[in-house]
């Protein structure tokens, strides 16, 4: 009988884990994973999901005011953008192959999703990203920027720059 990656030894919670949070980074800098890589057991999402609620609720006291309050709406919210996100994943992977393997697709998306929020915390601390006011002013100074060396075309004719 043929061995399948089910019956591989299992090398334990935190050594999968690792190996999930590496995938996880891998990912966010667009490396090529391999599916051996993966580890899609039941226990590592529920340990992915646990390391990125822990994540999200450090940054989330790190960078409160002194005088913020806790908004329960706030805790909705969050909560349906997890079930979303979950929802996406199985909807992506359903739409690929009837019967693909969406705990796989879960747990990579769950192991980059902390280097999101950290990343994008990060940035969110430079005074230059965290302005609200002229953050439209911002952006188009940026878009100006990069060079067209290419015109698009619409229609027998160019689109307008910004």
């Amino acid at each position: 009988m043929e061995p399948t990656p089910n019956d591989a030894p299992r090398a334990g919670l935190w050594p999968d884990l690792r190996s999930n949070l590496l995938v996880g980074m891998r990912t966010f800098f667009f490396r090529r994973v391999q599916p051996a890589d993966i580890v899609p057991r039941f226990d590592q999402v529920a340990a992915l999901l646990v390391v990125l609620l822990a994540i999200v609720a450090i940054l989330d006291r790190a960078t409160a005011g002194a005088d913020v309050e806790l908004n329960t709406f706030g805790v909705y919210t969050w909560i349906a953008l997890l079930l979303m996100g979950l929802w996406t994943c199985a909807l992506v992977a359903r739409s690929i192959d009837e019967r693909a393997d969406t705990r796989r697709l879960l747990v990579v998306m769950l192991a980059t999703a902390p280097w999101i929020i950290i990343v994008a915390t990060l940035l969110s601390l430079i005074p230059a990203s965290s302005d609200d006011s002229d953050w439209y002013l911002t952006t188009r100074s940026i878009i100006r920027s990069v060079p067209n060396s290419s015109p698009y075309t619409f229609s027998g004719s160019t689109m307008p720059s910004v």
